[in-house]
């Protein structure tokens, strides 16, 4: 990729970063098929992904639930990074039961 990174390209660079576990995955996902990604019955992709969806609402302030509740975790003694995982469990379930029910995504449901 040539030039300066995008504010979207970069935080997800970030969020690799964050997760050294799969850092041996980055360079060769174009090799390898879904069965040898996932690690401990996780896909890594969609892990930071998912990851990278709750930093940018953090970021952006919408929905502003997301940082309250991040920032609540953290003073209960979990890590940012724990805190923002928890998060997007929620974020995780919310989208399984839009596609289960096939109902659009509101801040309200």
């Amino acid at each position: 990729m040539d030039g300066p990174l995008s504010d979207e390209d970069r935080g997800m660079v970030e969020v690799m970063a964050a997760h050294p576990e799969y850092v041996d995955l980055w360079d060769r996902l174009d090799q390898l098929s879904v069965a040898e990604i996932e690690r401990d019955g996780t896909n890594p992709i969609m892990h930071v992904m998912i990851h990278g969806t709750v930093e940018n609402q953090i970021a952006i302030g919408d929905p502003p639930e997301t940082a309250h509740t991040v920032e609540a975790l953290v003073q209960h003694g979990l890590s940012r990074h724990e805190a923002v995982h928890r998060v997007g469990s929620v974020v995780v379930n919310k989208i399984w039961h839009v596609m289960q029910r096939s109902y659009p995504c509101a801040n309200s449901t």
